[in-house]
């Protein structure tokens, strides 16, 4: 199956509840990965045949993101996370040969899940519509220049989320594309070049850039 073919099947099921998919009948409604797994469900049992859904993401060279956003609005109420960024490796790279870099070569397929009452739990997100997007020239060279402000941060040895740092460390507050952020259990830690000790680190876009890109395709 093409990824083409795998879009318009999947752009079939908008409109459906998470919770009312055939999949999704024995899943626990309170698990904290509900959509994760609905989602895969549906993909490699209700559209795919004969391939997981690893095997067609490898296949076919692209990743999938879900995204849930408010109702109307079409916010996202969370970040999409693009790639792990250890603050080690992150101070030694070049743009070309970075992990964000080669993120960006490749497509991404978004299913966005409407939330009308977030109070409703992951069940009740309904499917929105699944479109394939990928960073045009110009995003590129705009989300290069704000990785690089990343980068040369963690090379003047500013520490993220930390008031002792000489230098302040970017937030989402101040840049349009990205940002970083502490990802994983608040338990885990790693050193950067400087032997600081620190949260493990990923790029995520800004909610503000993700909600165009929604926008645009909606």
């Amino acid at each position: 199956m093409s990824l083409d073919s795998l879009l318009t099947n999947l752009q079939g099921f908008e409109g459906s509840i998470l919770k009312n998919l055939s999949c999704s009948i024995d899943l626990n409604l309170k698990n904290k990965s509900f959509s994760r797994m609905a989602t895969q469900r549906l993909i490699e049992n209700e559209i795919l045949d004969k391939i997981s859904l690893n095997e067609m993401q490898k296949e076919h060279n692209f990743h999938l993101k879900t995204v849930p956003v408010m109702f109307g609005s079409f916010v996202p109420l969370e970040n999409m996370l693009l790639v792990n960024s250890h603050l080690k490796d992150l101070h030694d790279e070049n743009w070309e040969d970075s992990e964000l870099c080669n993120f960006l070569k490749k497509k991404i397929l978004i299913i966005p899940f409407v939330v009308k009452d977030r109070n409703l739990g992951q069940q009740n997100r309904v499917i929105g519509k699944s479109f394939i997007w990928q960073a045009n020239e110009e995003e590129t060279n705009e989300i290069k220049t704000e990785w690089s402000l990343f980068r040369d941060l963690i090379r003047s040895g500013s520490i993220p989320n930390t008031l002792n740092s000489e230098k302040k460390f970017l937030t989402e507050k101040d840049t349009q594309f990205i940002h970083m952020r502490p990802h994983a259990s608040k338990g885990k830690f790693e050193y950067d070049k400087f032997g600081n000790k620190v949260r493990n680190m990923c790029f995520m876009f800004n909610k503000g850039f993700l909600r165009s890109i929604i926008l645009k395709n909606k």
